[in-house]
């Protein structure tokens, strides 16, 4: 994202036929709009970020809790063992 930024800012000094003070202006406010951007994907991907990691800590935690109950339920001895043995 950052090197075609830079190349369109680069590619519109080229070919703008602005004065100086006006391209100066053009690549400020150009610049302005790239930081805008940057900072409000960067936003959006740690959004992301941050759901994807709660989903993946609510898959694990119910992971866990399926694996402590089948340890459990495997501690427990059977109705059938206890019977003595005729």
């Amino acid at each position: 994202m950052g090197t075609r930024l830079g190349m369109g800012i680069g590619l519109g000094v080229m070919l703008t036929p602005k004065s100086g003070p006006a391209t100066r202006k053009l690549l400020k406010t150009k610049a302005a709009e790239g930081v805008d951007y940057v900072g409000r994907r960067g936003s959006e991907m740690a959004d992301r970020a941050g759901e994807i990691v709660e989903r993946a800590k609510r898959v694990a935690n119910r992971h866990a809790e399926k694996l402590a109950d089948a340890a459990e339920a495997g501690r427990e001895p059977s109705k059938t063992s206890e019977e003595p043995a005729g």
